[in-house]
């Protein structure tokens, strides 16, 4: 036992040490075996190699052979200690957190997490556990979730939960091998989208989607430029930061009230590209005193993409949300889309959808919101997809024509985008939309809900607009109706009184004036009538 007590008293403090010989070279022989102590044999190494090592791991190197190689053996196999040790400690440090309510989770995130990390509302909520359309806080009181959209069928729904851990038991892997649930999923995809948009790239995020898309204009037109909207959000990549300007602020950073957000003037430092926000051709706010009309919104658009080709700019492509969501929750005038995607294809560009927050349904009606009538019948080059795809679990894609699926060259796979897991979660969420209505679900409360809220502006001139379609719904709070001077102080106010009264919704857009409502699609006319009961209250008490 004396080699033992000797390298025992040279070991790292916290350092197993084995207690008799055998038990040492048995682990050490299996740890070698499954190369887990070092490349090579210790039986094959010459006794002069075994004396080196030891030197050089400052451990004893005297000695018979025998002792020599016991003593390598320990210190081998105490290295391949040492990962489960720092495991252990890893698990020990974080249990000692004692993260038990709201006040002790915001002080960690603040130590371990980066410090941009932002939190809803002025006194932050810890949430324990959701059901449908209701979260519920540390203490169980229960909330009634009129925001979050990405829960789409409904928070932990039942068949999209038993899906993906069914198949996490059964099968997860990535799209290099072949399984049935890739062609599945992306034929059930495709099959829902107006021709030619045919393919399906399978992504993780709306970020990635989007970031995709623009490669993929890139690659196809050989252009440089990008037209994106002054008040777009598109995502958190470097290239999505490029086209966002909304992305450069902190929307709950205090912006001080009335003073509306930039264009983004970080784009080209960001991206390598020539990046043009135009104006948001917004009906509430119109720039000038003509009538807006969707052609002579995309007249200006054209304007700015001849300013970018005299400065030696090519398109590439002009990418759009559908529905203006981080902006404020604002509809295009009738056929912008149509008209602006006219343009961008005059020009050789590419015309991108980001339908991200409101594909599958959510303004009820259709199931993609760019398939709106009003839109004018415009159909994109791609469409990007993400949010509300898995119902919470990372799910997203790219969906464009067959010519534009094969520009990107080389091989494409995906971890974890599109596999066995992602696609049964996507397909869950497919089969609760059709078995459950909704879609119709979500047309008729929000019909009911536009209507009871237009009916409450009559009673508080404070709402200055009330706008959206289906479950995608925004309320435009001004101190005065015929100014529109934007009441960004009152809107937080409500929103964080709604929170207290057990009613979730945020805010958001260019002037941080506008509340935003976008709920699962199980939101019940019962829960839409307690929604603007909330924020009738809420009102009337802050202007008391």
């Amino acid at each position: 036992m004396a080699v033992l007590r000797t390298f025992a008293s040279q070991a790292p403090r916290g350092a197993r040490c084995f207690t008799n010989a055998a038990n040492t070279a048995a682990a050490a022989a299996t740890a070698t075996q499954h190369g887990g102590i070092g490349q090579g044999s210790l039986a094959e190494m010459s006794t002069e190699s075994l004396r080196k090592e030891l030197d050089g791991r400052g451990l004893v190197s005297g000695g018979s052979r025998a002792e020599l190689l016991e003593r390598l053996m320990v210190a081998r196999s105490q290295e391949a200690e040492r990962p489960l040790q720092r495991l252990s400690r890893a698990r020990n440090k974080a249990s000692q957190l004692e993260l038990g309510n709201g006040e002790r989770i915001s002080a960690a995130r603040k130590v371990f997490l980066g410090t941009n990390y932002s939190t809803t509302y002025q006194e932050p909520l810890h949430i324990t556990r959701a059901s449908g359309q209701y979260m519920y806080d540390g203490d169980g009181r229960q909330y009634l979730d009129g925001y979050n959209n990405v829960p789409h069928v409904g928070h932990c729904h039942p068949r999209v939960a038993d899906a993906v851990g069914n198949q996490m038991k059964t099968l997860q892997t990535n799209t290099r091998y072949l399984y049935k649930h890739l062609p599945e999923y992306a034929a059930r995809l495709a099959s829902l989208f107006p021709k030619p948009l045919s393919h399906v790239f399978f992504v993780n995020s709306g970020s990635e989607a989007n970031d995709m898309a623009l490669r993929i204009a890139l690659a196809h037109t050989g252009g440089d430029t990008i037209i994106t909207h002054q008040e777009a959000y598109h995502g958190n990549t470097i290239a999505c930061q490029g086209v966002s300007p909304t992305a450069h602020y902190n929307p709950q950073s205090g912006v001080s009230e009335g003073k509306r957000r930039s264009p983004t003037e970080q784009s080209e430092r960001l991206l390598a590209l020539k990046t043009f926000a135009v104006p948001f051709p917004d009906p509430y706010r119109p720039q000038s005193s003509e009538p807006l009309t969707g052609f002579a919104a995309a007249q200006k658009v054209d304007s700015v993409m001849e300013e970018s080709a005299q400065d030696g700019g090519e398109l590439a492509a002009m990418i759009v949300e559908s529905i203006l969501g981080v902006g404020g929750q604002v509809l295009y005038p009738q056929n912008y889309l149509a008209e602006v995607a006219k343009s961008v294809r005059q020009r050789k560009g590419l015309f991108i959808l980001d339908e991200v927050q409101t594909g599958f349904g959510r303004i009820g009606s259709h199931l993609w919101a760019f398939e709106d009538p009003h839109h004018g019948g415009v159909v994109p080059d791609i469409v990007t997809l993400g949010k509300p795809m898995g119902n919470g679990f990372p799910l997203a894609a790219v969906v464009t024509t067959a010519e534009l699926a094969t520009v990107l060259k080389g091989e494409y796979f995906n971890t974890f985008g599109g596999a066995p897991v992602a696609c049964a979660a996507g397909m869950a969420v497919l089969d609760v939309l059709e078995e459950e209505h909704l879609c119709s679900n979500a047309e008729w409360v929000g019909k009911f809900m536009m209507s009871e809220l237009r009916n409450l502006s009559a009673r508080h001139p404070c709402i200055g607009d009330v706008r959206g379609s289906g479950l995608f719904l925004g309320i435009e709070m001004v101190k005065d109706p015929t100014t529109k001077e934007p009441a960004a102080a009152l809107c937080r106010a409500v929103v964080n009184r709604m929170k207290d009264q057990g009613v979730l919704v945020s805010y958001d857009g260019p002037l941080q004036n506008v509340i935003r409502i976008k709920p699962p699609m199980c939101f019940s006319h019962k829960n839409a009538e307690m929604l603007v009961d909330r924020l009738d209250d809420s009102i009337t008490r802050l202007l008391r």
